[in-house]
């Protein structure tokens, strides 16, 4: 990197806008764009960190193995400064990353970083959130709760992530999707749209070193910040006829598995909603109304299970609620369908890193599509 040092150090400014301006330009919200922008800067330090970087990949018949290695000659971005922050935390990967679902497509971990370095990266995030609500018609009293809440469920502790999908559940709604014609009723056709993307959402794991008093919180102030009335009137103003997303506390079920103590969560998303036609344009003859009403369409769940264990937190986050409930109790529960038997993952039982995981050759695609 040394012959584009000075260019970098020139131009730091103007590349960080550049950057953040092609990351931004999608998002359409002015708060977003600001994010992306201080992203943008941040990834243009790091470059001006970066001294060079070299890779060693390993391919075999069971996979690939890559071990990356980045020279840094300082830390003045924050990318820099929390990969080379507490080298005394690096080891073998924790147990808690073993004990995921043998099946998980992605998992990873990481040690944790100090809540000073998570600050500035948070409070630009929570920026754009608020933003994003003002700009949504919600009041600031209320985008101050929502905010609030949304900040208690970011955390600086060590986390272990894993995730997947149930593949019969998805080959059914594809199936499903499939089967529709030109002549098959709307109502059919969104309807196999929500099951095809609550399918792909999939399942996800996480643990947490730390007690799940702040997670917990969190939730608890969210559900209610969402639940307001006054947030319900911004949203129905601004999207018309559109369903306001609610967060609600339910009773886990008995057949989850789950041990007592349990709290689920469920968000409900109306992202598939029918919006009001537009008003006819001058001289145009104005659309025909449907010949009956449509039904409501049903939401987009997302289900939330926390539990806490001790000095520990497990998440469990997922479209299908048996689906999220099992892969939490299978985290949880002793067995071998765990990733500590997995042979091609041995060399992070013995390796010394502070962060690390793997994904399957169906993991980068499906993380893709879940997005």
């Amino acid at each position: 990197m040394k012959p584009l040092q000075p260019t970098i150090a020139d131009q730091k400014h103007l590349l960080g806008m550049l950057t953040g301006s092609v990351l931004g330009g999608r998002l359409g919200l002015s708060s977003l764009r600001d994010l992306a922008v201080a992203l943008g800067l941040d990834l243009v330090d790091f470059a001006g960190d970066l001294d060079g970087a070299s890779a060693d990949v390993t391919l075999a018949d069971a996979g690939a193995q890559a071990a990356v290695t980045l020279r840094l000659t300082g830390t003045t971005s924050a990318l820099a400064h929390i990969a080379t922050g507490h080298p005394e935390r690096s080891g073998p990967a924790p147990a808690a990353f073993w004990q995921l679902p043998g099946d998980a497509d992605i998992a990873m971990f990481h040690r944790g970083v100090d809540e000073a370095q998570l600050t500035r990266g948070r409070d630009l995030v929570l920026e754009a959130v608020g933003g994003a609500l003002g700009e949504s018609g919600v009041k600031e009293a209320d985008r101050k709760a929502i905010v609030e809440g949304v900040a208690k469920l970011v955390s600086p502790a060590a986390m272990v992530y894993g995730s997947g999908i149930d593949l019969d559940a998805v080959h059914r709604a594809f199936a499903t999707e499939r089967g529709l014609t030109v002549q098959s009723e709307q109502t059919e056709k969104e309807e196999a749209k929500r099951q095809l993307i609550e399918a792909f959402l999939g399942w996800r794991v996480i643990e947490l070193d730390e007690p799940s008093t702040r997670m917990a919180s969190g939730l608890k102030e969210l559900a209610a910040a969402i639940g307001r009335p006054s947030v319900g009137a911004a949203y129905r103003e601004k999207l018309k006829d559109a369903v306001p997303p609610a967060l609600r506390s339910l009773p886990v079920p008995k057949s989850a598995g789950l041990p007592a103590g349990a709290q689920h969560y469920v968000l409900e998303l109306h992202t598939l909603e029918r919006k009001a036609p537009s008003p006819p344009r001058p001289g145009k003859p104005a659309p025909l109304a449907p010949k009956k009403p449509f039904p409501p369409l049903k939401p987009l769940l997302v289900h939330v299970f926390l539990l806490a264990d001790g000095p520990r937190t497990w998440l469990a986050v997922g479209g299908d609620e048996a689906v999220t409930a099992s892969r939490l109790a299978v985290t949880l529960a002793p067995g071998s369908d765990k990733l500590a038997t997995h042979a091609a993952l041995a060399p992070l039982k013995d390796a010394s890193v502070g962060a690390g995981g793997f994904f399957t050759a169906r993991g980068l695609p499906e993380a893709a599509q879940q997005v």
